[in-house]
């Protein structure tokens, strides 16, 4: 089957030598949390992500959007929760794109107060390419 390459979603990737529930819980109803555990080196992570309903609605349907709708939760955050935002070792927002096989080009653009957004609420950016899965 011919596929195109397009946007995947946007994955915020937390870790914390400290509980992230507090932070997690105070994050609101647009959030669900894909995982949540301890890792081997005794820090807290989360994945978290906007709620699919929200993406499938195309509220969010382009990484730029997605990213920004990720810096409004952010940003309201409450001190408590910003304190435990501070104290990640990782604050990651992770961009997947699926590879296509049609050969055609894809273009998305990030724009600049969106990148400000992220350097002020001190998250990184990562892009992930997932390949096509084989039939």
């Amino acid at each position: 089957m011919k596929q195109g390459v397009h946007f995947a979603n946007v994955d915020l990737e937390l870790e914390c030598g400290s509980d992230l529930q507090p932070l997690i819980g105070d994050l609101g109803p647009d959030i669900s949390v894909q995982y949540h555990d301890r890792l081997e080196n005794g820090n807290d992570f989360a994945s978290l992500a906007i709620r699919s309903d929200k993406v499938q609605s195309g509220v969010y349907g382009d990484a730029d959007k997605t990213i920004s709708a990720f810096c409004d939760v952010i940003e309201r955050i409450s001190p408590e929760a910003k304190t435990i935002w501070d104290r990640c070792v990782k604050r990651e927002l992770d961009v997947g794109f699926e590879s296509g096989n049609t050969g055609k080009t894809f273009e998305g653009r990030l724009e600049t107060l969106t990148l400000r957004r992220v350097v002020e609420i001190g998250a990184t950016i990562e892009i992930t390419i997932y390949p096509v899965p084989k039939d």
